[in-house]
């Protein structure tokens, strides 16, 4: 049995059968679960339990709408989002958005399923610890925030069709989209909450704006997740680069939709402050795994 008792796992699964047996193999695991039905309003449910781990499942429907109520309400913004998938654009989909710890296709292995419940229950350290940081009090900063985080989805698979159009994804029929999307939604994510909220005040001025409020270094394990994955990939530096090079324009050109053209130019400073060190992590991780590779190869000869 797990040794996460009394952790918490609320089930928003129409399917009556899938239903039972996840949540007969949850309790097995020591789990407590909550079977949420589409009337329960599940969003004001999850809110009164925000560590709670939710497990959304093929055929309760369109399971976006819970995912970005969830993500754009303060209080279950750091919930983390399980989500069974019957076709691969709901998994995409649903794998945009940065609140969703894991997306499994049906059928699925149930010891995948319990592995991706286990790692959503160990907890969002990085969101919680941003969350925990004083709010901004530019107000018009917070409110870019809240535009963002009500369009993540958009504007990742915006990225990610930029992406494939002009980056090392165009010609490449060897490599799967959603790769892209097992980091990249998470970091954009940190990003909008690194805009809501201020450095400590305990921080070093010249602490970088991420480092300063995710002092675990979770962000920079995010961000080398994405470069790993761009080096197996054999993707140049420079389209990496790019990468993050387009997502602040995809970015940039959502606030414009919302927001006055001067009120943009107010709150790029910090955006572009947060993307460039985004950026500068991962140009120093690609280099990184460069080098790790070349004393590889020299030490095997």
């Amino acid at each position: 049995m797990s040794t996460l008792p009394e952790r918490t796992v609320m089930l928003a699964v129409a399917d009556d059968t899938i239903a039972a047996l996840l949540s007969a193999a949850l309790t097995d695991e020591g789990y407590r679960v909550r079977t949420i039905a589409a009337a329960e309003a599940p969003a004001a449910l999850v809110a009164a339990e925000p560590q709670a781990v939710v497990v959304v499942g093929a055929g309760r429907g369109d399971p976006l709408p819970l995912l970005d109520a969830l993500r754009s309400t303060p209080e279950t913004s750091r919930t983390a989002v399980v989500v069974l998938s019957l076709h691969p654009h709901t998994q995409l989909a649903a794998q945009a958005s940065g609140n969703v710890h894991a997306s499994l296709m049906m059928p699925f292995d149930l010891a995948d399923f319990l592995e991706a419940v286990a790692s959503a229950a160990a907890g969002r350290p990085a969101e919680i610890r941003l969350l925990a940081q004083p709010l901004e009090t530019d107000t018009l900063l917070r409110r870019a925030a809240d535009v963002l985080a009500a369009a993540e989805r958009d504007v990742v698979l915006r990225w990610l069709a930029g992406a494939r159009r002009a980056g090392s994804l165009a010609g490449r029929a060897d490599i799967d989209p959603s790769d892209f999307l097992n980091a990249m939604p998470r970091i954009l994510n940190l990003v909008v909450l690194g805009l809501r909220h201020r450095r400590p005040p305990e921080a070093e001025a010249a602490e970088e704006a991420l480092e300063a409020l995710d002092q675990s270094g979770e962000t920079r394990q995010r961000i080398r997740h994405h470069s790993v994955e761009r080096v197996a990939q054999n993707a140049p530096l420079a389209e990496t680069l790019a990468e993050y090079h387009l997502l602040r324009e995809v970015v940039r050109q959502r606030l414009e939709r919302d927001l006055a053209a001067e009120e943009v130019l107010a709150v790029l400073p910090k955006l572009h402050a947060l993307l460039d060190e985004c950026a500068r992590v991962a140009i120093e991780e690609y280099l990184r795994l460069g080098l790790e590779s070349a004393r590889a190869e020299g030490q095997g000869q």
